[in-house]
């Protein structure tokens, strides 16, 4: 799942409700500031890596929900050139019918 607002209003404690055991919870949540992980067995968020140009700080003050954090958190790599043609191509076909303006950003990405 990709969340392109990172405020407590839009990310708050009802994440973890939508993400508890059974309900078909993303593997993986990439919010404007970072990539999260989830934890079923606990039921929780993990911070693993950092978006350039943001902090594990900027992190906690726009999320509304307490989550775990290593000591050292890596930068979230940038995409190498396959993964970009397909976010460019494949993956903006498959999902302008529902998100189109979402998808008309993916050309530029």
């Amino acid at each position: 799942m990709r969340r392109a607002s990172a405020t407590p209003a839009c990310i708050g404690p009802a994440a973890l409700t939508h993400c508890s055991p059974g309900s078909g919870c993303f593997p993986s949540t990439a919010l404007a500031l970072g990539l999260f992980s989830f934890a079923r067995a606990r039921r929780g968020f993990r911070l693993e890596s950092v978006h350039p140009g943001h902090s594990v700080e900027e992190i906690r003050d726009n999320t509304g929900f307490e989550f775990d954090c290593p000591a050292r958190v890596p930068a979230t790599p940038a995409p190498d050139a396959s993964t970009l043609a397909a976010i460019r191509n494949r993956i903006r076909g498959d999902i302008a019918e529902t998100y189109p303006h979402f998808a008309a950003t993916l050309a530029a990405a």
